[in-house]
Parts: C-alpha cells; structure tokens; sequence
C-alpha cells in the first residue's frame, strides 16, 4: 500500500516505474477524467478506447480481445459513479496476453472490507474533494508486485513534500464552500452572482473542486503532506459503514420509482453505492432547464467524467470525427459517447430527505411528461456495417 498525492500521482508513479516503449498501447475503459488521460499520454502511450455497457457500466468484454495488440501494454479499468465491475473476465483475458491490469477505483470505495482484485497490478483509490470519506485530497495505490512497490516508493520519496500550508489551504477553501453551500441565504446570493456575470454556477463549483487545474505532471509530483497523511489515517479509521448503507438505500428508494422511460445508468450492476445519480435524457439541456424550473437542481457537470477516444476521432478545433470505416465502427465507443452526451445527474445522497426525494422523483416524471419527445431509452447507434 502507498499513500500518495493523489490518484493521478499514484498512475503516474506507477507508469514510471514500468518505463513502458514510447508508442505502446494502454486500452482504457472509454469514460474517465480527462487528467488520467493526460498521464498516460505524458508517459509516450497511445491510448486505446474500450467501450462501456450502459447497463452495466462495464466494459465492453466482447472487444477486448480484439483490441489487444503486440502494443498492447495494460489495460485501465475504471468503476464509475460508485458501481463496481466485475473483474475476473478482464484479469483472464489480461493473464492471456500477460498484460497490466490498472484498477481505476476513484469513484468506488466502499470501505476497508471490500476493496480492489487481488489479482489487479495496481488499484487506485481517491479521498479527494467530492468522494466519500474524503481527505480533502490524497490517493492510495495498492500494488500486487513488491519489487514494484518499492520502485515507486523510492520515486516518490525523491518528491518534494507539499506544503502544510497548500493543504491547509484546501481545507480552508472547502469548509467555506460546505458553508456557503449550506446555508439558503449564501447559496443564493452565490448562484445570483454568478448570473449576474454571466457564469454557470455549477461549472464554477466543478472547476473551484479541481485540485490539479494547471501544470498537471508538475503539481502531481510531489509526497503527500504530514498534514494530509494525518487527516488519511483518521478518516480510514473511522470508516462509518452506515453512511454508505444510508446513501445506497436512498438510491435505490429513486431507482425503484423512477419512470421506466427515464435510463439509469448501471441499473444492471450488482453493486452500487450510488456516489451520483446519473440518468439518461434525449435531450439533456431542456431536461435540465425544465426540471430546474421545477424546484430541481439538476445537473450535468458533477464530475470531470469525459468520453476517451482517440486523437484521430478530434479534428484541430476539438470538434469529432465520425468513424468511416468498417473496423472503426466496431471498435468506436458508442455507447460511452451515447452516455456522455445525454447524462443528467439528479441530487440523490444520503442527506437529502425521504420527502424531498419524492419531490425529485415527481418533478423528474413531470419533466418528462413536459419533454416527453426528447427522451429515448435506448441508445441510437447508427451501424454503418
């Protein structure tokens, strides 16, 4: 196990040590947040797609097999919005091909008793700003290999330690955020000035939370402070098993009511601890819109979860290229760039009260009564084989 600055610390720790060729392959579950993407990039790496199942949140085990190359270095797993995959098809089909398996457990932790495969190379785990048990920051990587744990213990202990006072910082902003968020009068005041000048305020929230928003390899590579490590070790001891059961009994009260025209994202997945809420709308921005005039609050950035896909898909301005030929088609990510583009995510936590959790599930079926044209329950993908 090795504390780190964070989790993008931890990957980047991790691929150091590894010192893959230039040009190799990583085949990277089709949604995460840009900044992994970065990493693997930074490192010379191509980055290999493998699209998601909607249902499952799973990825695509029918083409990873057909994806993995000579190239073909280690394939990146990520467990999205608190659902957890199942991993022994991809740790088999990886053993095959004697290639890395990267878990991405950021999204997913649910306490000391239930943490990543054995069998995985390396899982990583986030305390960041938003996720559960939060330590305002900071990461754990947990690595099979011993040789390999020391290799990026000795690494990182070449880093220079970031500061107590960065990280008190952080606290300091985040607790005077929590209290502007939880009083009416602050929040209120702050989503008026935001208006005024012309900003959405949920953007603002996202991009205040990012902990890395310049100089990424630069800002990740340094040890975690005393401070941190301290503030790690308290909030892993004193794990509080009920909250996560509070929050996945009132997921599931809004999933098992919910419209059935209205997709929830993971509805298959075995085990959920609903870190978000995330649905799916044909038409996000009027949902949105719509619901929010209904007393909702609604949005579509909670999280820096993007569509992965490769350079060649993005023309120079960033705007996509539609994949032509019969391969890329295949292989194309539809149904994570299906669910990127349509995923609304409503308030559901632990703390939001069983009434005003009927107040969200009624408003979001009168939201669709209202766009009732603009929803579709299955993805649209126009084969071209």
């Amino acid at each position: 196990i090795l504390p780190c600055l964070s989790v993008r610390s931890a990957l980047d720790l991790y691929l150091l040590v590894q010192n893959y060729p230039p040009g190799s392959e990583v085949i990277m579950s089709a949604i995460n947040i840009p900044q992994i993407a970065e990493v693997v990039k930074h490192h010379n790496l191509t980055i290999i797609p493998l699209d998601i199942s909607i249902e499952t949140v799973s990825p695509k085990i029918n083409l990873l097999e057909s994806l993995i190359t000579p190239k073909t270095v280690a394939v990146l797993v990520a467990h999205l919005y608190g659902k957890r995959i199942e991993m022994s098809p991809i740790l088999k089909i990886a053993k095959t091909f004697n290639i890395s398996v990267i878990e991405d457990c950021a999204e997913y932790f649910q306490g000391l008793n239930y943490l990543s495969d054995p069998e995985s190379d390396v899982a990583l785990y986030s305390f960041g700003s938003i996720k559960f048990f939060t330590s305002f920051g900071g990461g754990v990587a947990i690595i099979k290999n011993q040789h390999v744990h020391h290799k990026m213990m000795e690494i990182q202990n070449k880093y220079p330690v970031q500061s107590r006072q960065s990280y008190s910082q952080k606290v300091f902003k985040l607790y005077l955020w929590h209290k502007v968020q939880t009083s009416p009068t602050l929040i209120t005041l702050f989503i008026k000035l935001c208006l005024s000048l012309g900003y959405d305020y949920q953007d603002v929230f996202v991009k205040m939370l990012r902990g890395f928003p310049h100089n990424l390899i630069d800002n990740i590579r340094y040890q975690p402070s005393t401070s941190l490590l301290s503030m790690m070790l308290h909030r892993q001891s004193t794990i509080d098993l009920e909250d996560l059961a509070k929050q996945r009994t009132k997921g599931l009260y809004v999933l098992n009511r919910l419209p059935p025209e209205i997709e929830t994202v993971g509805r298959l997945c075995d085990m959920n601890n609903f870190w978000l809420f995330p649905i799916l709308v044909e038409n996000p921005d009027l949902f949105v819109a719509t619901i929010r005039a209904l007393g909702v609050d609604a949005y579509r950035g909670a999280t820096q979860l993007n569509l992965i896909e490769e350079d060649r898909f993005k023309s120079q301005n960033g705007e996509q290229i539609q994949p032509k030929t019969t391969t890329d088609v295949m292989f194309y990510p539809h149904e994570a760039k299906y669910l990127i583009d349509h995923v609304v995510y409503l308030p559901v936590h632990k703390h939001v009260p069983y009434p005003v959790l009927d107040e969200i599930i009624k408003h979001a079926k009168n939201a669709l009564n209202i766009n009732k044209n603009h929803f579709k329950r299955k993805p649209a993908i126009t084969s071209k084989l």
